[in-house]
Order: C-alpha cells, then structure tokens, then sequence
C-alpha cells in the first residue's frame, strides 16, 4: 500500500491497531522518509 493509503486507513480506523507502537512507528518511519525524498528532489530541481 502507498502512504497515502495508509493515511487514509488511519484516519478512517481500518488499520488493525492504529496506535499500537509498531504502526505509529511505522507512519513516523515512513513520513520522514517522504519529506527527505521530497526534499532531496527539491535540492535536484534545483541543481538541474
């Protein structure tokens, strides 16, 4: 599923156990791995 599926999921409380350790861990994990790919793109267009 992408992150925005899981988002959504989340907030519609169809995640198993949505504040459980390991999926907020794993909505944090993922959430800073977005915004450095974000801007880590940015820096390209940039560059480019």
């Amino acid at each position: 599923m992408t992150f925005e599926q899981f988002q959504s999921r989340g907030r519609n409380g169809d995640l198993p156990d949505p504040t459980s350790y390991r999926t907020e861990r794993d909505y944090f994990e993922w959430d800073g791995l977005i915004t450095r790919r974000n801007k880590l793109n940015d820096i390209l267009q940039w560059l480019a």
